[in-house]
């Protein structure tokens, strides 16, 4: 059976009763109208309250229980707000102007600070934010009205940051180049920083290139060219034939959505990031011989690729040397848009594969039978096919959900052979009892008896998707709630019916 829903921990329980009592705790007032009043006259503001001297965590999971009953209004920040907080995240408040007005003056050793999406606050309240973040590590700033302004004060202001998020935002070139390096003094700055993500930004590989130059110590950038910051660095000079003398950059994330890409670039980069454990290409116009120099990658552990649509990559030349020289050491393996994948290959060669994904392929290679010594380490599979594709036959299906007991996320889209014989019979070698997420989407020979005989096995289970699956109706869909329901099941079942 699926997880059941518990009694909530004493701490938990302790946290409501806290939250639904907050007005009279804090401030005395019996009625609602009460509290109201206190603040329309901000008398509530003479009132210190009682979580002032109380651990930081506290706070935080009383800021947190409020949230899920409501949000942070202002008398809940009043108290709540305090000096000894670390941790703050503006999701959730009902007032955030005056959220950020107490964390200047009170949150002085903040060290992670959550803005995402806040398009309520503007430039000038940011740049008068920035100065009071000495301490902070982590600054999530996606989705804001971030400019240049605010990133040269997060270089001059906060030292000790680590992680910075400001992707989406209107920054320029110039803001990279303010928040790295202070041409006032001639000094870097961020000298600690080790992620930084600028998606979504409108920058080129130019100023991403002087970061590296300015900040050795980033280990992750996303940016969605990577391979072409390395293309400005041989116009600074550095060339293939001089890369093995210079100094390594720390980078462990090597990604790139361009759709052209220069090999040179690509060898540059896998030179000069020995430490780098994840290779991504997405849509490039390349040949296969590019991929092999993907075999110099000496931690490798995660490989994503996805062929262009004029299919130049082959798996048979391309994919699977790769796979013969570095697969014994990866942990996750995507391949999208190839014409045909060999399974038994990727099986033979990856022992390790913990997360697998597969999506427009065009044919899987026949196998004789599954082989019991193939993808028993899968906590993640997702398989994205077509109902024309024939060959994700029953066979293939077994090799890869047979012998994998820590599955734990499975995603199976427009596979005709997936039927209720075959799990059950799968379900015979494999009880799946670590799976929680399951999503089944438009596989029209499953029905609700296979989901019933899931529901009635041991497991972790807290989702199930079931889309387009067109002998699993809406009655079927109201079985499975009554079910959910009644058998106190902590379980969130999405259904949506067939539209071919």
């Amino acid at each position: 059976m699926p997880l059941r829903k518990e009694p909530g921990s004493l701490q938990k329980n302790t946290m409501i009763t806290i939250v639904r009592n907050f007005d009279y705790l804090c401030y005395k007032a019996k009625t609602r109208e009460e509290m109201c009043q206190m603040i329309y006259d901000e008398s509530y503001l003479k009132v210190e309250g009682p979580f002032k001297n109380l651990p930081p965590l506290i706070n935080l999971g009383l800021m947190d229980t409020v949230r899920e009953v409501g949000r942070l209004r202002r008398h809940h920040l009043h108290s709540l707000v305090q000096a000894q907080i670390i941790d703050f995240t503006t999701s959730g408040v009902g007032e955030t102007i005056y959220a950020l007005d107490l964390l200047m003056e009170r949150c002085r050793r903040l060290r992670r600070l959550d803005l995402s999406y806040l398009r309520t606050v503007g430039p000038p309240i940011l740049i008068r934010l920035v100065p009071s973040l000495t301490q902070v590590t982590v600054l999530n700033l996606s989705m804001t009205e971030t400019v240049d302004q605010v990133l040269e004060l997060i270089g001059r202001h906060c030292p000790e940051i680590r992680e910075l998020d400001i992707s989406n935002t209107p920054i320029t070139e110039a803001g990279l180049i303010r928040l790295s390096y202070d041409e006032e003094n001639d000094r870097p700055m961020c000298q600690k920083l080790v992620k930084l993500a600028i998606t979504g930004c409108v920058i080129s590989a130019r100023p991403v290139s002087f970061l590296l130059q300015y900040i050795p110590t980033l280990k992750e950038i996303d940016y969605d060219d990577i391979f072409q910051v390395f293309g400005v660095l041989q116009e600074w000079g550095l060339r293939l034939d001089n890369a093995e003398g210079c100094d390594k950059y720390h980078l462990r994330i090597l990604n790139s959505t361009n759709e052209y890409v220069d090999p040179d670039n690509i060898a540059l980069a896998i030179i000069l990031c020995p430490y780098a454990t994840n290779f991504t290409l997405s849509n490039a116009y390349i040949e296969n011989e590019v991929l092999y120099k993907v075999m110099m990658m000496e931690h490798l552990t995660h490989l994503r690729i996805t062929n262009c649509e004029a299919f130049t990559l082959n798996f048979q030349e391309g994919i699977l040397p790769v796979l013969t020289v570095k697969g014994h050491q990866l942990l996750s393996l995507l391949l999208t848009n190839f014409t045909n994948v060999d399974i038994a290959a990727i099986g033979e060669c990856c022992p390790r594969l913990q997360n697998l994904a597969l999506s427009a392929i065009g044919v899987y290679e026949d196998i004789m039978y599954p082989r019991e010594h193939c993808f028993t380490r899968l906590r993640n599979l997702e398989i994205w096919s077509s109902l024309t594709v024939e060959s994700c036959n029953t066979t293939i299906l077994r090799q890869l959900l047979c012998y994998c007991p820590d599955l734990r996320h499975l995603l199976v889209k427009c596979t005709d052979a997936l039927s209720d014989k075959l799990l059950f019979d799968i379900w015979r070698e494999n009880d799946m009892r670590h799976l929680s997420r399951l999503t089944i989407d438009t596989c029209p020979n499953v029905t609700a008896s296979a989901i019933h005989h899931l529901l009635d096995m041991t497991n972790q289970l807290t989702l199930i998707r079931l889309w387009g699956c067109f002998f699993i109706t809406k009655d079927d869909d109201i079985k499975f709630q009554r079910r959910i329901k009644e058998e106190n099941c902590d379980l969130y079942l999405e259904w949506y019916c067939w539209d071919g």
